[in-house]
């Protein structure tokens, strides 16, 4: 089910990927951010094709949440599956997404990634 879910939020040329990305945050927020776990590469890979607002937020509400998941004290799933190249795609996003007008829930989310990210960077 999460590997046609993402996929279905990457077709961007199709609106039912927004419904897709809602559920996704839904997943990922409330109950199973473990399972985007084999989802990193895709995730990371295809964040930066998101075009519509609609599905920008709640990818940027899961980048969040990521980004917590990376540097919560508890030992988890994301300290060690997360790589830094995957990292520097999302603050890339991240930025472009901060940048850019976007309504206000996408830049508070952005903002808080990119502060937790940037905690490990010079």
């Amino acid at each position: 089910m999460f590997k046609d879910l993402v996929s279905l939020t990457f077709d961007v040329e199709n609106k039912v990927s927004i419904r897709a990305a809602w559920i996704l945050e839904r997943i990922y927020t409330h109950h199973d951010l473990d399972g985007m776990v084999p989802y990193f590469n895709e995730f990371s890979a295809h964040i930066s094709t998101l075009k519509f607002d609609n599905a920008i937020r709640p990818f940027a509400k899961i980048c969040e949440h990521l980004a917590t998941a990376f540097y919560s004290c508890k030992e988890n799933e994301f300290k060690k599956a997360l790589k830094n190249s995957q990292i520097d795609a999302i603050v890339t996003c991240a930025f472009d997404w901060f940048i850019t007008p976007q309504k206000i829930a996408t830049q508070v989310y952005t903002i808080h990634t990119l502060y937790l990210f940037g905690l490990q960077k010079d």
